[in-house]
């Protein structure tokens, strides 16, 4: 399929959300071509995460309308699911949960069976220790290009990069994931 430039894929239309009667995000209007890369920058507080958790569809503007591929991602949550990924800044990460856990979390909430998500996230994990040891020895700059090789989406980069911060051992060495 053929990227359209002509296509807003996501479209937020004056846009409120407050937390009891404080503002987070004030008449936010913008539209995301389809093929467009969009960062979202400002200080803390500014709303950049709420925004992106309304076009998630886990929180509901006070006012105005979001739409994601013509849907509203709050009510019709469901028909968006498995479409969507949001990577923030920082990892996030389940504590209690083993690196594989961790990797394999979107396929627990997509409703893969147990068996098929630990094979999965093994061998995602398994991609990352090969492509991390054939990469310089600095982890923080080799990671995350390794991170957007071995992945193939978004939503899994985040516990895959983690691990890969976590567990990387000289090139030598021959970890295995925790």
């Amino acid at each position: 399929m053929t990227a359209d430039p002509g296509r807003a894929v996501i479209e937020l239309d004056s846009v409120d959300k407050f937390f009891g009667q404080t503002p987070a995000v004030l008449d936010l209007s913008f539209k995301v071509m389809e093929g467009e890369i969009v960062a979202l920058l400002g200080r803390t507080g500014a709303g950049k995460s709420t925004a992106l958790h309304m076009i998630m569809g886990v929180m509901e503007p006070i006012r105005g309308t979001v739409r994601v591929e013509g849907l509203d991602p709050f009510n019709q949550f469901n028909e968006l699911r498995g479409k969507l990924s949001v990577s923030f800044q920082t990892d996030r990460l389940l504590p209690w949960r083993s690196a594989w856990e961790n990797v394999a979390l979107g396929l627990e909430i997509l409703g893969h069976d147990k068996k098929s998500q630990r094979r999965q996230a093994i061998e995602w994990l398994e991609n990352v220790k090969s492509s991390a040891r054939r990469t310089s020895s600095s982890t923080r700059t080799s990671c995350p290009a390794v991170c957007a090789s071995a992945s193939r989406s978004p939503a899994r980069c985040a516990s895959i990069r983690h691990w890969c911060y976590s567990t990387r051992a000289p090139a030598s060495s021959t970890t295995s994931p925790r």
